[in-house]
């Protein structure tokens, strides 16, 4: 879209240097057809420069989408097992929320270590007591300080720090509607132990044959962890979360102090700053979460709608710090651009 609109710019500036040049032959002064000829040639110094990153950019999603294609990839030893704090954030999901809380129940993983909190985000169901019922801490939101998942995370978060002062060792991030194997828990923490500061999972879906546009987003989801995630992964650049099914060692926790990623896509927002701080995000192919997807296509294009706005919003905050760190070295923000 940025190139459209820069050619359709410089295009539009070549029209005019040609009626300035039009307008000389009449009589206008040869000091504006100076001037309209330099701003084309530094418009299209511009545009040629733009080519340059694009050929780059490109080239470099060409190699990450071979390495993904021939690559298999990357599995973990077993790890000590560690605190794990579950973090869901619902609004109205008595429908569905009680399906994860029975697959947390289910995990191969220490029951002493898992803790699941609840943040019942202006519920007007019963929403609240189904997670009650099935052992979750709730905490019921009802300020109207924001709206969104980044908002209920951060009651959430600072309600947890409130009550469990000595926090834990790892927050695992689930949306209400999702679904996990039984040994979830114990892969997403093989693979933070291994090293990383952020752990993303194999996102996949428990509506694939649902609908065309459920298929679609499930083929996006899938091609997004095995063609951009499982590639960055092995050429050691960081991953990045994809909104659910992600995990976080305790010092990420500690070193936000409040969580500030309140835009529409929250997920995004938190991806490019933990880059940017160099903190590492990796992926576990093994650890699969089954999320829903939209099935009728009016709420699907509604929803791209949405993360296209969270997108512009998220580039607006940080396009100034990502350049700036592509040009400190970090080239893994380049999956911003």
């Amino acid at each position: 879209m940025t190139a459209v609109i820069l050619i359709i710019y410089i295009r539009k500036h070549e029209d005019e240097t040609q009626t300035v040049n039009n307008n000389n032959k009449t009589g206008s002064t040869t000091e504006n057809v100076g001037l309209m000829s330099k701003i084309h040639d530094f418009l299209v110094s511009l545009e040629q420069i733009y080519t340059i990153i694009m050929v780059i950019f490109n080239g470099y999603q060409a190699i990450l989408f071979i390495i993904g294609i021939i690559s298999k990839p990357l599995h973990f030893s077993k790890a000590e097992p560690q605190s794990i704090a579950v973090l869901i954030c619902a609004r109205n999901e008595a429908a569905v929320i009680g399906d994860l809380l029975t697959c947390i129940q289910e995990q191969n993983y220490p029951k002493e270590l898992i803790q699941t909190f609840v943040c019942a985000d202006h519920c007007t169901d019963n929403t609240a007591s189904i997670a009650r019922d099935l052992g979750a801490t709730v905490y019921e939101r009802s300020e109207n300080d924001g709206i969104g998942k980044g908002y209920a995370l951060r009651h959430l978060l600072k309600q947890i720090a409130e009550d469990y002062p000595r926090g834990f060792d790892s927050y695992l991030l689930f949306d209400a509607d999702n679904l996990i194997p039984s040994d979830f828990f114990q892969k997403m923490n093989d693979a933070l132990r291994y090293g990383y500061d952020v752990v993303a999972s194999y996102r996949n879906t428990k509506n694939f044959g649902d609908s065309f546009s459920s298929a679609c987003l499930s083929l996006w989801f899938i091609g997004e962890c095995r063609l951009l995630f499982q590639p960055r992964n092995i050429i050691g650049q960081s991953a990045m979360v994809n909104g659910t099914g992600f995990i976080m060692n305790k010092n990420v926790i500690e070193s936000l102090g409040e969580w500030n990623y309140l835009t529409i896509t929250e997920d995004i927002e938190f991806s490019l700053d933990q880059m940017i701080i160099g903190h590492k995000i990796g992926y576990c192919a093994d650890a699969e979460v089954f999320d829903e997807q939209p099935v009728s296509f009016k709420v699907s294009l509604r929803q791209r709608l949405r993360w296209a706005k969270g997108f512009i919003q998220v580039l607006n905050l940080y396009g100034k710090k990502i350049l700036i760190s592509i040009f400190q070295g970090n080239f893994g923000a380049m999956i911003f651009l």
